[in-house]
């Protein structure tokens, strides 16, 4: 070896070797100092060292990590720091362990992540978008085929509501082969997309009809006063009823008359002389002859949507569907003196879960066996069928609904009227059941001071 040489390897030897990290593995850098105009050592860079990058995987051979720029031969000096690198691993922090890691930038670049659509979900073909439980176009193709069907096989119905009940009656067929809810959200997403799809095949515009999937025969009865609101009956009319009942009370007067006979399909029953508060809910009871009554108020705008679940309920096997509001009344410091009354005539004869929730209340889905059995004069007294219906075990659901207060509602002498039925009520189930009603007294010993059994 010549003497300039030797210097060169001696110049090179007392170089502090360096390894730099890179952003990609292949990458050098310069690490030696220029020694004349010969070639400059270079140093493969180790991907991840000294970066939060995941590094070279153990095992992996320091002569294929360090090499230099001339002919691949290694650099003796440069072993030992090429060795130490290599033996450095991958240790995650103690709170990171068994966690997933997220792909790196540069392994996830020119992939597309999508998210996965959920469950039920089908995909339009040709696109990749998702589309939610109940939206399919098959739910509408399928309506189309029933309508187109019904036109082949005979002479369509001559009205408009028949169209409707038979469209429901292909409905409840479908929801029965599919297994599906009669009132969940994914049911009547599905029923509408049925209901337009129909509709579209009888060549009628868009009625905006609610299908639900009941097997029994339902109608409507609205009592209201002065206080009408026509967007009511138009919700009650996307519902699949036969009848739809208006029994005007108290102090209607020619407005709400008007405003009835503005919805195309509802019956409107006019008294020559005015009805009592809630009689109108006996003259209705007295005119339906339906498996299942909706009973609700003219002054109060609920969607259809929010009245299906009563229609189900009352299908499914409960004689009663009630209104349950007592999740909005708050806190029971904040409760008004009516929901305190109706929840004590509750609690005092059985029914403590049921709270501030009373067939006084409106919405409310009746069966008609259920007014048969507490007999339908007695729904002109709501609080008085309430208390029958409990003593004779029916079965009671509640249905979760908005609050809205109406007109009827905001006065003190509503209220106190409301408050005098449900006490004559609760007078009228001890005369029966005796003082106590569902109180029993397990520690005092009436009997023996003279005084009654229990």
């Amino acid at each position: 070896m010549t003497g300039d040489n030797r210097e060169r390897r001696g110049e090179f030897m007392r170089t502090r070797t360096k390894i730099m990290p890179g952003k990609a593995a292949g990458r050098t850098v310069r690490t030696a100092a220029r020694a004349g105009k010969e070639p400059i050592a270079r140093v493969a860079v180790i991907s991840g060292i000294g970066t939060g990058t995941r590094p070279a995987a153990r095992g992996t051979s320091a002569n294929a990590a360090v090499r230099t720029a001339s002919g691949g031969s290694t650099r003796k000096a440069a072993r030992p720091a090429a060795r130490a690198a290599a033996r450095r691993t991958y240790r995650p922090a103690a709170g990171n362990a068994g966690r997933k890691r997220r792909p790196s930038a540069a392994r996830s670049a020119g992939r597309k992540f999508t998210r996965r659509p959920a469950p039920g979900a089908r995909r339009l073909r040709g696109s990749g978008r998702a589309l939610p439980a109940g939206k399919s176009p098959a739910f509408y193709a399928m309506g189309r085929r029933d309508a187109a069907e019904m036109l082949k096989n005979g002479t369509p119905p001559a009205d408009p509501a028949s169209w409707k009940l038979a469209m429901n009656r292909g409905w409840t067929q479908h929801a029965g082969r599919l297994r599906m809810s009669a009132a969940s959200g994914a049911a009547l997403q599905a029923g509408r997309a049925y209901a337009n799809g129909y509709a579209e095949a009888l060549h009628i515009p868009s009625p905006g009809w609610l299908p639900v999937a009941v097997g029994k025969t339902a109608s409507a009865v609205v009592t209201c006063s002065s206080d009408l609101d026509p967007g009511a009956l138009r919700e009650m009319m996307r519902l699949p009823l036969q009848d739809v009942f208006v029994v005007l009370e108290e102090t209607s007067g020619t407005a709400a008359f008007q405003a009835a006979r503005s919805v195309p399909g509802v019956t409107v029953v006019h008294a020559a002389q005015p009805l009592g508060p809630n009689e109108g809910r006996a003259v209705g009871a007295r005119l339906t002859q339906t498996d299942i009554v909706l009973f609700a108020d003219g002054g109060a705008r609920f969607a259809a949507e929010e009245l299906a679940p009563f229609l189900a309920a009352v299908n499914g096997g409960a004689d009663i569907a009630l209104a349950d509001r007592t999740a909005s009344l708050g806190t029971f410091n904040s409760w008004d003196n009516v929901s305190r009354v109706k929840a004590f005539v509750n609690l005092s004869l059985g029914r403590p879960e049921l709270q501030a929730n009373s067939a006084s209340a409106l919405p409310c889905a009746w069966s008609g066996k259920a007014m048969a059995a507490v007999g339908r004069d007695s729904m002109s007294v709501p609080a008085m069928a309430h208390q029958s219906a409990l003593a004779l075990r029916l079965k009671l659901a509640r249905c979760p609904v908005r609050y809205i207060r109406t007109g009827r509602q905001s006065t003190a002498a509503a209220a106190a009227r409301e408050i005098g039925d449900h006490i004559a009520a609760l007078r009228a189930a001890m005369a029966i059941q005796g003082g106590r009603l569902a109180l029993r007294d397990k520690v005092r010993r009436r009997i023996a001071a003279g005084g009654g059994g229990q």
